[in-house]
């Protein structure tokens, strides 16, 4: 009697953590490779994962919408195993940031990159130059993540959408000073953080810009 009641428990048990393991998880639609924004989803791109719903962002689609997805577009630029959610479709063939004249900016070998960043995201971009005791330092608020590239885990670069201008700027910054990025909140709302242009650095290279750069 001892021995069944031990098995009756041991059956309980087992059925409760079955439930908590796998009760909680559902069927979700994945892209198998990674995509820039504008591109046309086929049914070759897509995969379906079993992921915990825990995990799963806002208006996350799952496998039974395969047949809807397949002709839409992606509205950002997403990485492989990223979850399609409806926010990542457009009906049209152009990602809504590049219609308002922004473009696609890619950036790797940074210092540090942050933790858990994905495709989706929106980050601050620090840009900072100094030579001969003058300091250039911009940043370059609320820039949309396009896609995120990894290397055994570890994230090897990134793809942002920016103005050319703003490209530029990072592009300079690179080549002879530094670029940082850190990872925003969902509710951030962009301060219009001033230049710091210590000794009359961006003027000297870039012209009298000082003004228009801060309005934007």
């Amino acid at each position: 009697m001892f021995f069944i009641f031990l098995f009756v428990i041991a059956v309980i048990v087992t059925g409760g953590l079955y439930f908590i393991l796998v009760g909680n998880m559902t069927d979700v639609l994945v892209l198998n490779q990674t995509a820039r924004g504008g591109t046309q989803i086929t049914a070759e791109m897509l995969s379906v994962k079993k992921v915990d719903k825990s995990s799963l962002p806002d208006n996350y689609l799952t496998a039974n919408y395969e047949d809807d997805v397949v002709g839409k577009y992606l509205d950002l630029g997403l990485t492989t195993n990223a979850v399609l959610t409806k926010d990542n479709l457009s009906l049209t063939g152009k990602a809504s940031l590049i219609e308002t004249g922004e473009t696609l900016y890619a950036m790797s070998d940074l210092v540090n990159y942050p933790q858990g960043l994905v495709a989706g995201d929106h980050v601050n971009v620090v840009v900072s130059t100094s030579a001969e005791g003058s300091k250039f330092v911009k940043t370059i608020e609320n820039v949309p993540v396009a896609g995120v590239h990894t290397e055994e885990g570890e994230i090897t670069g990134i793809e942002v959408y920016v103005t050319p201008e703003e490209a530029q700027s990072i592009a300079y910054a690179q080549a002879n000073g530094q670029v940082s990025v850190a990872l925003l909140p969902l509710d951030y709302e962009s301060k219009n953080l001033e230049i710091l242009d210590d000794g009359g650095f961006l003027s000297s290279q870039f012209g009298d810009t000082t003004d228009t750069e801060s309005a934007q």
